[in-house]
């Protein structure tokens, strides 16, 4: 019996590029990526309407998202409301920011140094002040969603209807997402709002965000052999001597003729303006040469 055997492979071994030896992406998640979205929505808007809302400080809290047909969403306004658009930029996906009518009147109130109590007589249509004053609101919030949208330093445009349906964000039987969030704070009674958005055009804002969530690769510094870096030919300068003379003796310069010159103890070596090294002048295999004595 023999202990040592020669093994031949029965053929090529496969090399796979990275790409395939790679872990494969997950697929997008849209209940997560949505749940996620409304958890920072929340935790960014007590900073924005803090300044608005005088008083103690200010807590959102958020309820999971629901979607459903935007036939459907409009049906379910039955109380008087206030509905905004509101447009963040070209690449982002048009909101829609509700508010029932008593909360409306209730906030403004608050808004012009009031205290906020309800009314038992809500008017179906919001007076214009009401309106302008809730505005103001929806403009912290508008801020809020163009820094998570990527949208930030374009001025959102933001339309008012009290018909849910006349805004014309939504086709009928389009899907479309919906958040609650209700705002707190001690002393005052709570009050919601509500946000809508298209599923599809808010799905490709959140995809685009997961896609680039990941971690860059770390960046790795290259030394001066490395390519394409190493074969780049730099040009180098070594000024041997300068001198002045003047426009007269210029002019009269003649082939022939002999220039003392004053070899600098140290010679500059140079790429363009920048010196990087410096020697002194001696000959090497009868040229010429330069032996350094300094790199900066």
């Amino acid at each position: 019996m023999k202990a040592q055997h020669d093994f031949v492979a029965e053929g090529r071994a496969a090399q796979h590029c990275a790409e395939l030896l790679g872990r494969a992406q997950a697929p997008f998640d849209m209940a997560a990526a949505s749940a996620e979205f409304a958890a920072e929505l929340a935790l960014s808007l007590p900073e924005r309407l803090q300044a608005l809302l005088a008083g103690p400080r200010v807590m959102v809290s958020d309820w999971p998202a629901e979607a459903m047909a935007a036939g459907e969403l409009a049906s379910n306004w039955s109380t008087p409301s206030i509905h905004f658009s509101v447009a963040l930029g070209r690449n982002a996906p048009r909101f829609v920011i509700s508010f029932d009518n008593a909360a409306a009147l209730s906030l403004t109130d608050r808004l012009f140094g009031g205290r906020g109590g309800r009314q038992d007589d809500v008017p179906r249509a919001l007076p214009n002040s009401a309106v302008l004053s809730v505005e103001r609101l929806v403009c912290a919030v508008a801020e809020t969603l163009a820094r998570l949208c990527g949208q930030e330093g374009e001025a959102p445009l933001i339309a008012s209807q009290a018909a849910f349906r006349r805004l014309g964000v939504f086709r009928r039987n389009e899907r479309c997402l919906s958040w609650s969030f209700t705002v707190e704070q001690q002393a005052q009674d709570p009050w919601s709002l509500r946000l809508a958005v298209p599923e599809a055009a808010m799905r490709a804002v959140l995809e685009s965000h997961a896609g680039g969530s990941a971690a860059p690769a770390p960046a790795t510094m290259r030394g001066p052999n490395a390519e394409p870096f190493g074969a780049i030919p730099l040009p180098l300068t070594a000024v041997l001597a300068e001198l002045r003379l003047p426009l007269a003796q210029l002019a009269a310069l003649q082939p022939g003729q002999c220039i003392p010159l004053s070899i600098r103890r140290e010679v500059p070596l140079a790429i363009g303006q920048r010196i990087i090294a410096a020697g002194t002048v001696g000959t090497l295999d009868e040229r010429v040469a330069l032996r350094l004595t300094q790199i900066n």
